[in-house]
C-alpha cells in the first residue's frame, strides 16, 4: 500500500493523541481536566478502531456512526469543564452559564440538521450513510456553537478582570480555533460533496494535529500557578467597580438558580 501524505498525516495524528493523553499524565493535570484526558483517550481507541480500515469501507463507517455521538458529547463536556474553572469562584453565572451552553448546542445540533438540504446519501440503501451525514450536519452545528460560546467566555474575561490561569487560556483559545476549522471543513464538504473529502479530512486532520502540537508544547504542571489577566487596561478604582457589579450579577443569577431547581 503506497503511503499517502493524508494517511502519514493521519498516523501522525495518532501518534500526537497519545502524546496528548501522556502530556495530561506527565504534567499531573488528570484531576484537574478529566474530561479533556477522557476525551483524548478516547480519541486514542477511536483512532486505533479505525485504522485497519479504508474511509469507504463499511467497517470504518460503522464505527464512525456509532463513536461519533461519543466525540460529540465529550466535546460539550470539556467546554462545560472550562467554562465551569474560568466561574468556578462565581457559581451562579457558572450554573446559569452552563444551562445555557447545554441548550444552545442542542438548538445548533438541530437547526443544523434541518436548514440544511437533505444529502443524495438520503436515498441510500444503506442506513448508516444517512446517519453519518446527519452527524456531520450536527458536528457542523455544535462547533461552531462551542466556538461562538468560548470565544464569548474570553470576551467576559476580558471585560470583567478575571485571572486565569496559562493553562485555561491554552484550551480557550486552542479550541475555538479547533472548533472553527472543523465547522468550516464540514461546510466545505457539504456544499461540494464527494470531491471535497480529501480536503475535508485533511483540514481535519491538520487543525487537529496543530492542536495537539500545542498542548504537548504548551500545557505544563505550572501553567495551573501561572495567572494570565486577559483584561482592559483600566484605572483600580473602575477595577473594582466591575467586580462589584460582577458580585451582585452572580449572587442574582445563583438566588435565581436555587429557586429554578
Amino acid at each position: 500500500m503506497t503511503l499517502t501524505l493524508a494517511t502519514a498525516l493521519w498516523y501522525l495524528s495518532i501518534v500526537a493523541r497519545i502524546g496528548v493523553v501522556w502530556r495530561v499524565f506527565s504534567a499531573g493535570l488528570y484531576r484537574v481536566y478529566p474530561w479533556f484526558l477522557a476525551v483524548w483517550c478516547f480519541s486514542v481507541l477511536r483512532a486505533l478502531l479505525l485504522a485497519p480500515f479504508s474511509n469507504g469501507s463499511l467497517a470504518y463507517l460503522s464505527i464512525w456512526v456509532w463513536t461519533e455521538p461519543l466525540v460529540l458529547l465529550g466535546d460539550v463536556l470539556v467546554v462545560s469543564e472550562i467554562y465551569t474553572l474560568v466561574l468556578r469562584p462565581h457559581r451562579g453565572i457558572c450554573t446559569i452559564g452552563r444551562w445555557f451552553l447545554f441548550v444552545a448546542v442542542g438548538l445548533a445540533a438541530v437547526l443544523a440538521v434541518l436548514l440544511t438540504a437533505s444529502p443524495a446519501s438520503a436515498r441510500s440503501r444503506f442506513p448508516e450513510l444517512i446517519v453519518r451525514d446527519i452527524l456531520l450536519r450536527m458536528d457542523r452545528g455544535v462547533s461552531v456553537a462551542l466556538a461562538l460560546f468560548l470565544l464569548l467566555l474570553l470576551g467576559f474575561v476580558r471585560w470583567y478582570p478575571l485571572p486565569l490561569s496559562r493553562n485555561l487560556v491554552l484550551h480557550a483559545t486552542v479550541y475555538p480555533a479547533l472548533y472553527f476549522s472543523k465547522a468550516l471543513a464540514l461546510f466545505y464538504n457539504d456544499l461540494f460533496g464527494a470531491p471535497a473529502t480529501p480536503f475535508f479530512h485533511a483540514v481535519l486532520v491538520a487543525s487537529g494535529l496543530a492542536a495537539q502540537l500545542a498542548w504537548i508544547c504548551l500545557l505544563r504542571r505550572d501553567g495551573e500557578e501561572q495567572t494570565v489577566s486577559l483584561r482592559f487596561p483600566r484605572p483600580a478604582e473602575e477595577e473594582k467597580q466591575l467586580l462589584a457589579q460582577l458580585d451582585a450579577l452572580n449572587a442574582t443569577l445563583l438566588g435565581a438558580a436555587k429557586r429554578i431547581i
